[in-house]
């Protein structure tokens, strides 16, 4: 699919998504139109043609998997957390909330910019799967990256006006 996704069209990918690869995860939606065209999955989970476009969010590659069974379109270490922040994070859960603020904090530097483009042009052309390794499929870095880029669909569906429409109409 081409171009911008309106509203109802991202209704549809999600009504096909659902249908062939069951219901949403539910982790950290944003906006409900666009729950399924950015999705989450653990790089130890089978890749499915549900599955869209696949791209690795971590710094390092999972241990014990070939890039052939990952099946990505491509690898994003530059948008996963710092080295400093992932190793202070340490999975521990009681720094959930400190290390997405400050992952977040790292997601706002223009160098991440580019990239960040990417997933929002892919996510609204199609359906994206943000791939992890984390054990944990609710607090990991993937979590904190699929609910900012859906901040940025949201803002992007919200601003669309429909054609011929003026500003002052």
């Amino acid at each position: 699919m081409q171009g911008r996704l309106c509203g109802e069209e991202v209704g549809e990918q999600r009504d096909r998504a659902r249908r062939h690869d069951g219901a949403a995860s539910g982790l950290g939606k944003v906006d409900h139109r666009l729950d399924t065209m950015l999705k989450l999955k653990r790089i130890y989970e089978p890749a499915t043609p549900a599955d869209g476009e696949r791209f690795l969010v971590e710094r390092l590659w999972a241990r014990g998997v070939t890039k052939e069974a990952a099946r990505l379109a491509g690898w994003l270490k530059d948008l996963a957390p710092s080295p400093a922040l992932r190793q202070w994070y340490g999975h521990d859960p009681e720094r959930w909330p400190e290390f997405r603020k400050r992952y977040e904090a790292e997601l706002r530097a223009p160098e991440k910019a580019v990239l960040l483009r990417l997933l929002v042009d892919k996510a609204r052309e199609g359906v994206v799967t943000l791939v992890f390794a984390a054990r944990d499929p609710e607090r990991n870095s993937a979590v904190v990256l699929q609910r900012y880029v859906e901040k940025a669909l949201a803002k992007g569906v919200r601003r669309r006006r429909p054609p011929g429409r003026s500003r002052h109409a």
